[in-house]
């Protein structure tokens, strides 16, 4: 669509990541999510929307962000979930997959945002419950202490 007809949406991407640097407390489950991008125009036309300035670089953040978030309020590895929208959803911008422009640097920013959480602060005293597909962090139900992690990240570091 060009300027003239676009009736939809334009928002700041950056602005997700600042939020992340201080989430509010959540009074109910609540599973965090990240995207490395979003721009669903290709579907929609003139009535969609789109996140502008998004990079590896601050997913990285906004994701090193999440991570630690997730931990802190869900005492369970099991139930431990932060959501990524979306591995290759080309039409809408959203792919993690490699690509001519980026290479690997969206993958790779996953594994150091989820590597980074090695230094994960000690999980809470009291359970709290959650459901659990998805990208699950484990580590904590053998130490409290011990690094969350995501399995398949964890298996990356394994292989470096």
């Amino acid at each position: 669509p060009n300027a003239e007809d676009f009736a939809g949406k334009v928002f700041d991407w950056r602005d997700l990541v600042k939020r992340s640097h201080h989430y509010p407390p959540a009074h109910y489950k609540l599973f965090r999510g990240v995207n490395p991008s979003w721009d669903n125009t290709a579907r929609r036309g003139a009535r969609g929307t789109v996140l502008l300035n998004s990079s590896p670089a601050l997913y990285q953040e906004w994701l090193t962000n999440a991570v630690p978030d997730t931990c802190k309020r869900i005492y369970s590895p099991d139930a431990r979930l932060v959501f990524i929208n979306e591995w290759n959803e080309w039409a809408e911008g959203a792919h993690l997959e490699p690509d001519e422009n980026d290479g690997y640097a969206w993958l790779e920013a996953t594994r150091r945002a989820v590597v980074a959480d090695e230094t994960a602060k000690e999980a809470p005293k009291r359970p709290l419950t959650g459901a659990s597909p998805a990208a699950t962090f484990n580590g904590a139900h053998r130490k409290q202490r011990e690094p969350a992690h995501i399995r398949a990240a964890e298996q990356w570091a394994l292989n470096d």
